[in-house]
């Protein structure tokens, strides 16, 4: 009995392991000092438990009577503590070099869906939601890049996948605007109208103007064959068919020139005015009930050349290239205007590319 009394005091694990716990509070400390709490959590608060459960067995051993304490299990919990703490330091190290690599690659992304999407909103005219979205996809992306550089790396993915989640679908938006310039209806009606205009020039052997709106091109024919081909503005509104008054689309249709209009008496230079709302027209603003009307005045006119879509819903040229043009047609050539071709063209490379399966 006397014995396994002093055993205690013969093995030194009879006196409080202050040393010890003071080595495992400062190892604790250190650890939430390098942000182990939140990189390591779970290692960290193995650390913590077991330090408590350290200072708790102390407490006990130290409300038995001297001969029957014995505090090798709390020297064992501050051990095992201390060595928790340093691996929660290496972990979370560990973790937050790996969650800034996937921050990194996940802003990345999101600056190159970013980039996409304003690229597709500058070709597709898109409302007000396609446009607050593409917003908010910027600010997510800058808050991820500011989180980045105050090293919270989870927040800054956090944000860069919302970015990612928001260009993604003003993407689809776009892309599905702009897949009309793909739909097989609309195509075949385009070259029925191309083939029979260039068709009635050869058989006349007369001139006609083509208008391809997604290529920015207007072409001279003569006897159906392509004789001049020049660049185009179209609509600001450039994406579909004239629809109402005030739309700034350039309308799709077979048409032919009512008037040629000189120096002076054209608020555009010089002018070839369309016989816009023509039959087909009017059918179709009578089957929508459009109480607003489809407008009219649709010209070709002067002006033009400045490499982007500005005007009302006119074909607008460069004033030398429609000089060009103003001498080779007169009052009733044929012009006919297509959404595209079927080739290539911005909004249908546009519909092709974002419809594709990712690489």
């Amino acid at each position: 009995m006397g014995l396994s009394f002093a055993l205690p005091l013969w093995t030194g694990r009879a006196r409080y392991p202050q040393i010890q716990r003071d080595i495992a509070n400062r190892a604790i400390e250190d650890a939430r000092h390098d942000e182990a709490d939140h990189w390591a959590p779970d290692r960290y608060q193995s650390a913590v438990q077991a330090y408590k459960a350290g200072v708790d067995e102390g407490l006990h051993q130290r409300g038995l009577p001297i001969p029957f304490q014995n505090y090798a299990i709390a020297e064992d919990q501050f051990y095992t503590a201390a060595q928790n703490a340093r691996q929660a330091v290496q972990e979370g190290k560990t973790a937050r070099l790996s969650m800034a690599s996937q921050a990194a690659e996940m802003i990345h992304l999101a600056q190159d869906l970013v980039r996409e999407a304003e690229n597709s909103v500058r070709m597709v005219p898109v409302g007000f939601t396609p446009r607050m979205r593409l917003q908010q996809s910027r600010m997510s992306l800058s808050e991820a890049t500011l989180y980045t550089r105050k090293g919270q790396y989870d927040q800054a993915c956090d944000k860069a996948k919302a970015s990612q989640a928001d260009a993604s679908w003003v993407l689809s938006a776009t892309g599905m605007a702009a897949s009309r310039y793909l739909d097989s209806g609309l195509l075949r009606q385009w070259r029925t109208w191309v083939d029979q205009t260039v068709s009635e020039s050869r058989a006349n052997q007369s001139a006609a103007i083509i208008v391809i709106k997604e290529k920015n091109r207007v072409d001279l024919y003569q006897a159906g064959q392509v004789r001049k081909s020049y660049n185009a503005d179209m609509g600001r509104n450039r994406l579909s068919t004239k629809m109402y008054a005030g739309d700034r689309a350039t309308p799709e249709g077979r048409y032919y020139i009512t008037q040629k209009k000189g120096r002076g008496d054209s608020k555009y230079y010089k002018a070839l005015v369309l016989n816009y709302p023509n039959a087909a027209d009017r059918k179709r603003l009578a089957q929508m009930k459009n109480k607003g009307g489809l407008g009219s005045l649709i010209e070709i006119h002067g002006e033009g050349g400045r490499g982007q879509d500005w005007t009302y819903g006119c074909v607008a040229l460069s004033n030398h290239d429609l000089d060009d043009l103003f001498s080779r047609v007169s009052v009733g050539t044929p012009v006919t205007i297509v959404g595209g071709d079927g080739q290539s063209g911005k909004f249908s490379d546009l519909a092709r590319r974002l419809s594709a399966p990712p690489q």
